[in-house]
């Protein structure tokens, strides 16, 4: 804008003003993002993973079902089967149900996610009750994976549709701090403790499943009955008569283990009269397996409800390691 003062002849002083006019400039139109510019990645990297891992876990299984001995990939395998039944089904349907980035936040997705996944297990589990299978490893490995990989092929057909216009939901590959820019405190504290809830519950699962309580790893110890099962005991004898029984042992103890049996009889009469009546040869077991013992013993005198003892000891264990016992009615000859 110029201003200046002019002076004509009989004209009074007059004021003169040039307004000069800077074109106006045109807004650019704002492009598109399209992923085909950046091929540094792809937008189907989450699941393209999500596919590939049910494959390599399905092949796992199948490979363990054929008697394959994997247990030094258990701290691979666990958690990654705990992902794939509490998160990955229900993410998938997020991306099928919810493909574009506006539609709903990360932290509603997450949630989405495992809640999805944990109500797709009763259905899931009542099908496969149905099935010839039943609810075994391998069907329930096979029909998870399969399904979490036909989830990950409609995924990637309904992002492709998006991805061009540049609106589709593509995960970041890690969480830049420009991303808390204009996000609460609230939530990022609901994000940070999602995120720890979330890492605690694999780590938690797959430390139960990896590393069982301390009373599964105890000796089971039992009697057998005539029929070979678990009735059926001697109930009543006569003085000196020969009472049968089989005494079943299953070492749970992770490792090799030695065991005898004892055998006594006390008089529910007379707590002072107490026998030993059989004490077995040592048994040697290695971890997981079984021992049947065949125990015979006689009772020495009568009585109604004689209190018979089988004891289980276990080198180097002074005291009995299990015990059970029989109330027999013992008669005269």
């Amino acid at each position: 804008m110029i201003m200046g003062i002019r002076n004509s002849i009989g004209c009074a002083p007059s004021l003169c003003i040039n307004v000069e006019l800077e074109k106006p400039k045109l807004l650019k139109k704002p492009k598109k993002i399209a992923w085909k510019l950046d091929k540094s990645r792809s937008p189907f990297q989450d699941l393209m993973l999500i596919a590939g891992s049910a494959g390599v876990l399905l092949m796992l299984v199948f490979l363990e079902q054929q008697g394959f001995n994997l247990n030094s990939l258990r701290w691979f395998q666990v958690p990654l089967g705990l992902i794939h039944v509490l998160f990955v089904p229900g993410y998938c349907l997020t991306v099928i149900v919810f493909p574009q980035s506006d539609d709903i936040d990360g932290l509603t997705r997450v949630a989405l996610s495992i809640g999805l996944s944990v109500s797709m297990l009763p259905p899931l589990a009542v099908l496969l009750n149905m099935l010839p299978g039943g609810i075994t490893i391998w069907p329930m490995a096979r029909f998870l994976n399969l399904w979490i990989i036909c989830l990950s092929v409609v995924g990637m057909l309904r992002r492709r549709s998006l991805v061009t216009l540049g609106i589709a939901y593509i995960p970041p590959v890690f969480l830049p701090p420009l991303t808390w820019q204009g996000v609460t405190w609230l939530k990022r504290l609901c994000f940070i403790a999602s995120v720890a809830l979330i890492g605690g519950g694999i780590v938690l699962g797959t430390s139960l499943l990896l590393l069982p309580p301390l009373m599964l790893h105890l000796t089971e110890f039992y009697l057998l009955g005539s029929a070979g099962m678990a009735q059926d005991y001697p109930r009543s004898a006569k003085v000196g008569e020969e009472i049968k029984v089989n005494a079943e042992i299953i070492n749970r103890e992770q490792g090799p283990r030695t065991y005898h049996v004892e055998v006594w009889v006390t008089d529910t009469w007379n707590n002072y009269r107490r026998e030993c009546l059989l004490v077995s040869a040592p048994i040697t077991t290695t971890a997981g397996s079984t021992k049947e013992v065949p125990l015979t013993w006689k009772i020495p005198w009568s009585g109604e409800n004689q209190k018979v003892e089988i004891l289980l000891f276990m080198k180097p264990k002074p005291q009995p390691y299990r015990r059970t016992v029989l109330w027999i009615n013992v008669a005269e000859e």
